[in-house]
């Protein structure tokens, strides 16, 4: 009771002082002068949304105090942007509001400034749809004497000038508003005034302008405000400020009572006028606090009794047009002649974290029996088991307990399970009929039943210590008689892809004498109960047994339309192609048709130059009318199967450690679109053509009709824009018709526009080529073109029964496969390109390899260095970090070391100043604002990454299979998806937000323990994206805590390092340069062995 009776009298005596800075406070006396006339000492302007104080300024809020410019480091969460759209650089003070005091300002201004109506939803929760002021900037030399720190409300701030008010997004606020919003607060809760005796300047603030104001800012994501175009219906031009864009809102006109400013977005004006309806539905606007972006925003009435003089909102403005498909050079004649990427509204969209869901996509994609199915991977595989549905992805629900069995639940497993395993299990070479026997049958008894198992088998590293190889894992589904002394009774058998590292090279075999396996066991109940059992020994029987494993059939073999794209560089089993020491742009165009294979029984082999990947994983199926897509990337096998590698990914089969992502989508244009690039693959130009002129299988979908604001997504419609884009070499799509180039080039500014004419040209140039001056199967091509495509388009134009949707997809086909073989595609570099001008405050990558983007500054036309404007926009936005998450180890087979050790050095470089000689290297990228890590899997093995996700400030996302090194940009075939959200929360897209803490939660291994999945404080600080930096940060600078790696600089101890030298046009080629380097690649494979002067395998 005495303690009570203290506190009572603590908040009698000193009222809200004992909260200290996490209450909001405020103060009517915010100038150092002692009078509430500050006629003369304060000033306003609306344009610049600043007050002019010629005194100094007073705290107005307690708080923090941060210096900025000046050369001090810019230690604020978020870029604070100027009314003109430029991020505050120059030198001044921030006062910033504590996190819990402007939590309960922002509940205030909620609860006291809001009726509750349907255009608020979040105002129970505490958020406020007005611009809620968090920073307050004065601009100017600050004194020595101000140290920064805490300051306490009414202090002196030392500092006269010019005064900014922003929010929580750095967005500026109208001054005006603050005062008029601080007043009502107060004529209701008077104890949040600090002083009330103080000089009432805040009412004097508030009669800067006699007239009463209510004010709306338009901005883009950007920070850069929006001038208003299409959007003045109900805003006035008188007292705005377009540059700015300021506008004052005019009164809502309606009957209904809840709105009190409505802004909508101009009608559109059908197929043409001056707002075309296309241009139209890429204009969304919306409150920037929170909400659904869409053709209007309703601002929700004040209480009853509750007057604003001023009042103010931010608005955020998303124009599609070039958001997520940025703008390609138009001095380029690729981007002339070739068909933009087309935005695709209100698709349902499920973003995809880990491997496991993307299996589970790909099952959704498969099942039941649809009309039409296609898939694409780097390989297909058919035989590991794929989960039932998108819902059911993760242990312990898949893979799932076989019926008549009872799951082993335990709280913990015996220590002695180890020495009975060894007892009761064991390991003999399979007879595949080798000359060596290498691969093992490890048969496991005595394991708990339904538990996941996984058999890390120990091999030799390249520094001489013992490494965790890719084992093999399964589920216990089989269960044994029981035995005295053997505590469980389940029966797992493994098989081993040569454990024992008997294949020293390719078809090189050496011998085992007295064999021994030695695994790790991870044994992993339903439950989560885990145990690691270390060193399991086994002697390997010589007597070499069959192979009992069970296979499964996943389904996919029954996926009529597969393509794939088998490149040795991956270590995948190529096409032999020929090349002369000295080939010729036509010997090129020959090689990479020789690459082909239509006939593979896996699927169609895509047309690849030497040492090209095609890294993407698309699926589509229809039923009906109805599409689904899937887009993620590299291998459909096994080793998608990598959810919770820590835990040794419960229920795997076993592969390589790696992980994925994806996306998903159904019912709309998007998963159409998807199935259009997959037909791509999976389909040659000839046999294309044909399918896509039935209307009813292949017209275009009708658009999904928007949600109405407050519904959430649905099986038909979501609240996304996307756009499919696509990343490849000139001289790679029917390569025949890049033959074409030198004519196109003549008469890039003149493509015939309709169907008819094109048919025309495109007969008139392919009838111009000289098929007897041309090697091998690209002789046959060009004969192909005549017979199999100029002549059947041409029966399809003179037919004259084609329907205007079936001339307008063959004429889009027909032109966009000439323009992608004559000079590639790069609408990936174009996107990023956009995406980064938009980036604020952070942007997360994680890629599957990294490189530099651009050498030198020719090809302006057609090149971007991403990551150079990357460091560009951190130097004109002080508070954007980086954060990359990038496989030690990239993906290329072990032939191919040359091209890794040159990629890790290279990739050292960009982050570290590194010497070789009297040669000193500077980094791209600022250390201060950039962490780079490695992901792990479990551990002691290196992650790797199959997919290349880029998220701007929760608000931009791209994912696919491209990869940020110039290859990957311009030279290797890729298909990427670019989304945002009109669904937003604190300017960051939800769903997006979602997605990056998921992946995050992987890569950084705090998904969950193995009891719990209760999240912990590093779990939380994920959520926002600058928190995410500095945890990474903090792991790094103590190693990692074993859960992710520092940057490795490619050297292992104990073993001598040279510097590599391999040329860049080998090892990361730009593709429009690709040709002129090809004699020096041809002289790299001969030095290497990899074939005589004519013949190369595996390329």
């Amino acid at each position: 009771m005495l303690g009570e009776t203290l506190i009572r009298q603590g908040l009698d005596n000193f009222q809200l002082q004992p909260f200290g800075l996490t209450f909001p406070r405020f103060s009517r006396r915010w100038v150092d002068v002692a009078q509430a006339d500050i006629s003369g000492q304060i000033t306003y302007s609306r344009q610049n949304m600043q007050l002019q104080s010629s005194a100094n300024w007073l705290a107005p809020f307690g708080g923090l105090v941060h210096k900025v410019g000046g050369g001090t480091p810019y230690n604020l969460p978020v870029s604070l942007m100027q009314p003109g759209g430029t991020a505050v650089t120059q030198e001044g003070l921030v006062l910033q509001l504590d996190p819990g005091a402007y939590l309960r300002l922002r509940r205030l201004y909620a609860n006291l400034l809001e009726d509750n109506t349907t255009h608020n939803p979040r105002r129970e929760r505490g958020e406020s749809l007005r611009s809620v002021p968090n920073y307050f900037f004065i601009e100017g030399s600050f004194p020595g004497s101000q140290l920064g720190g805490q300051i306490d409300v009414g202090e002196d701030i030392g500092m006269s000038g010019n005064l900014t008010i922003y929010d929580e997004q750095g967005h500026p606020i109208d001054p005006l508003s603050v005062a008029s919003a601080l007043l009502a607060l107060a004529g209701e809760h008077e104890v949040l005034l600090a002083d009330d005796s103080a000089p009432d300047q805040l009412t004097a603030i508030n009669d800067l302008e006699t007239n009463g104001s209510f004010l709306v800012r338009l901005v883009r994501r950007n920070g850069t405000p929006y001038d208003g175009t299409n959007l003045m219906e109900n805003l006035e031009s008188t007292g705005a400020f377009t540059a700015q864009g300021i506008f004052p809102a005019a009164a809502f006109s309606g009957t209904d009572t809840t709105i009190l400013r409505e802004i909508n977005r101009k009608a559109g004006t059908g197929n043409s006028g001056d707002f075309p309806d296309a241009q139209a539905r890429l204009l969304m606007v919306g409150a920037a606090a929170y909400g659904r972006l869409s053709n209007r925003v309703r601002l929700p009435a004040l209480p009853g009794g509750v007057t604003l003089k001023h009042d103010f909102f931010t608005l955020e403005v998303l124009d599609l047009t070039t958001y997520l498909t940025g703008t390609p050079d138009a001095a380029f004649n690729g981007s002339k002649i070739e068909p933009k990427p087309i935005i695709r509204l209100h698709d349902h969209i499920q973003l995809l974290s880990s491997g496991n869901d993307v299996m589970g996509g790909l099952s959704a994609i498969v099942e039941g029996s649809p009309d039409d199915a296609l898939l694409v991977g780097e390989t297909i595989e058919e035989d590991f088991t794929l989960p039932p549905d998108l819902a059911t992805t993760q242990w312990p629900d898949f893979p799932a307990l076989p019926g008549g069995l009872t799951a082993t639940m335990e709280d913990s497993l015996p220590p002695n399970l180890r020495a009975e395993l060894i007892e009761h299990s064991t390991a003999a070479f399979i007879d595949e009929g080798q000359p060596v026997d290498v691969n093992v049958l490890l048969t496991l008894t005595g394991l708990p039943v339904g538990a996941a198992v996984r058999a890390y088998h120990r091999r030799l590293g390249t520094d001489f210590t013992e490494e965790r190889g890719d084992g093999a894992g399964g589920t216990v589904g089989t269960e044994v008689a029981a035995l005295s002394g053997r505590t469980y009774n389940g029966l797992l058998v493994l098989r081993l892809e040569d454990p024992l590292g008997l294949e020293v090279t390719p078809g090189n075999f050496v011998a085992a004498v007295e064999p021994q396996l030695n695994v790790d066991l991870v044994v992993v109940l339903r439950n989560g109960t885990r145990r690691i059992y270390g060193n399991v020994q086994l002697p390997i029987s010589t007597t070499a047994v069959a192979d009992t494993t069970t296979p499964v059939d996943n389904g996919l073999r029954d996926v009529a339309r597969r393509g794939i794209g088998h490149a040795g560089l991956v270590g995948l089993p190529g096409p032999t192609v020929n090349l002369p020491a000295s080939p010729s742009a036509e010997d090129l165009l020959n090689a990479a048709l020789q690459a082909m294979g239509e006939t593979n029984p896996i699927g169609r082999d895509a047309p690849r130059l030497p040492l090209m990947l095609r890294r993407e994983i698309l699926a589509g199926s229809r039923r009906g009318t109805n599409w689904r897509g899937l887009i993620s990337g590299s291998r459909v096998d096994r080793s998608l199967h990598t959810a919770e590698p820590r835990r040794g990914a419960p229920g795997s089969p076993g592969s390589r450690e790696t992980q994925s992502t994806g996306l998903y989508t159904q019912h709309g244009r998007l998963a159409y679109t998807l199935a259009r690039h997959a037909l791509r693959r999976t389909e040659s130009f000839y046999t294309r053509l044909p399918i896509l002129v039935d209307d009813t299988n292949w017209g275009e979908p009708a658009e999904p009709t928007a949600l109405a604001i407050g519904t959430d997504q649905t099986a038909d419609a979501g609240p996304f824009a996307s756009v499919v884009l696509q990343t490849i070499s000139p001289n790679a799509e029917t390569p025949e018709l890049a033959l074409l180039k030198s004519l196109v080039d003549g008469n890039i500014n003149s493509i015939p526009t309709s169907f008819d004419a094109l048919v025309d040209q495109l007969k008139a140039w392919v009838n111009s080529l000289n098929v007897g001056s041309l090697p091998g199967v690209l002789g046959t091509g060009v004969t192909r073109l005549r017979t199999e495509v100029v002549n059947w388009l041409e029966q399809q134009k003179d037919g004259n029964a084609l329907s205007e949707s079936q001339r307008e997809r063959l004429y889009s086909e027909v032109l966009r496969e000439l323009s992608t073989a004559c000079y590639g595609r790069r609408d990936s570099l174009w996107a990023l390109e956009e995406g980064i001008q938009s980036a604020r405050n952070f942007i997360y990558l994680e890629t599957p390899a990294l490189g530099p983007v651009r050498y030198g500054t020719a090809g302006n036309e057609y090149s971007r260095d991403v990551l150079k404007m990357i460091q560009d926009r951190m130097n004109e936005v002080p508070a954007l970090k980086l954060m990359i998450c990038v496989p030690k180890v990239p993906e290329y087979d072990r032939r191919y070391h040359p091209l890794r050790k040159k990629e890790i050095a290279e990739r050292f470089k960009l982050f570290v100043a590194t010497t070789s000689g009297s040669s000193t290297t500077t980094p791209l990228l600022r250390d201060d604002r950039t962490v780079v890590f490695h992901p792990m899997g479990f551990p002691g093995r290196p992650s790797g990454l199959n997919t290349q996700t880029v998220i701007i400030d929760d608000q931009w996302m791209l994912t696919g299979s491209t990869t940020m090194r110039r290859r990957g940009l311009t030279f290797d075939g890729g298909t990427d998806v670019a989304l945002t959200g009109f669904d937003r929360v604190g300017g960051k897209v939800t769903a997006i937000r979602d997605h990056r803490v998921a992946l995050l939660q992987q890569r950084l291994q705090l998904e969950r323990s193995n009891k719990t999945t209760l999240a912990g404080s590093n779990q939380a600080r994920l959520r926002d994206g600058r928190a995410a930096f500095t945890l990474i940060r903090e792991m790094l600078r103590a190693d990692g805590y074993g859960l992710i790696e520092r940057l490795w600089d490619g050297k292992d101890p104990h073993i001598a390092y040279t510097e590599p030298t391999m040329d860049e046009n080998i090892w990361n080629p730009e593709g429009q340069t690709y040709s002129a380097g090809i004699a020096t690649l041809v002289s790299w494979l001969l030095s290497q062995g990899s074939g005589s002067t004519t013949v190369f395998h595996d390329v």
